[in-house]
């Protein structure tokens, strides 16, 4: 991981741990019943690298006897102390220099964060740590859309759609992601444990499925400004958060044209993809 994307984490940890999606049981549903169908099934130690503030860390502890949320930037992980539990530890630490035994882990996991990652040394990181029955568990998010419920007409939510993709793809603040963000648009196809020319990992599984949230349209506007394009353009462009050249209060007004207030609660869906793999 480079230094500016440590640098942009640091300004981002705080955002990060209060308006991120928190992740559906079915993720790790698919996950168990993978390893429950690939490999003997053991549940001694999930490690979460790249952990941020621990929120798919803090999931596992339902499911592992121990889990090690490990993450480069301090800040990241002094976010990541807010909840009690007993089987949890937080180290810093580098995703291609992993500071723990040789097959000791069965299952090593990175939510929304292999794109930041020198792919190559992660994976022989990985292998290295993970015992002969473990999983590997990959997984991203890609752009959320504004689904149609009860309360909305399908008009609407194409139009607060449309919204979301145009900020994304096309705005001024478009310009400001970094080319390692289209990684996750396109799945990560070319870094995925297949794609890897050394061959190392087996019964590679890509697993696609939807999580979506009941969200206040001000929460999908918070989300928004966890985005690391919206945060380099307020920098880089001097704009005042909060300001009506904010891409976010541009956003949040476009929205309340739509639905009235930014109290009203919609339906936000983000695809998951999830890779899963064994040694």
């Amino acid at each position: 991981m480079s230094s500016s994307t440590k640098t942009l984490f640091k300004d981002q940890s705080k955002l990060y741990s209060l308006y991120r999606p928190s992740y559906d049981k079915i993720l790790y549903d698919n996950i168990l019943n993978y390893n429950r169908n690939n490999s003997k099934l053991t549940r001694s130690i999930a490690l979460d690298v790249a952990t941020g503030n621990g929120q798919a860390a803090y999931d596992l502890c339902m499911y592992y006897d121990k889990v090690i949320g490990m993450d480069i930037q301090e800040n990241q992980i002094k976010q990541a102390f807010n909840k009690a539990y007993d089987n949890i530890q937080f180290i810093e630490g580098s995703a291609e220099n992993i500071s723990l035994e040789s097959n000791s882990i069965d299952l090593v996991c990175v939510a929304q964060a292999l794109h930041w990652f020198d792919t190559t040394k992660f994976y022989k990181e990985a292998h290295r740590v993970m015992k002969e029955t473990g999983t590997l568990a990959i997984w991203g998010y890609d752009l959320c859309y504004i689904t149609a419920n009860k309360s909305e007409d399908t008009n609407n939510a194409k139009r607060a759609s449309n919204i979301i993709l145009h900020l994304y793809k096309n705005s001024e603040l478009a310009k400001y992601w970094d080319n390692r963000r289209f990684l996750i648009d396109n799945h990560y196809a070319t870094i995925s444990p297949n794609s890897r020319v050394e061959k190392i990992w087996k019964n590679v599984q890509l697993v696609n499925m939807n999580m979506s949230k009941q969200w206040k349209v001000s929460d999908l506007v918070k989300y928004i400004s966890t985005w690391s394009a919206y945060n380099t353009y307020i920098k880089e462009k001097k704009v005042e958060s909060g300001s009506n050249l904010d891409p976010c209060i541009v956003v949040e007004k476009q929205l309340i044209e739509i639905y009235g207030t930014n109290e009203t609660e919609i339906t936000i869906t983000w695809p998951i993809f999830l890779y899963l793999a064994t040694k």
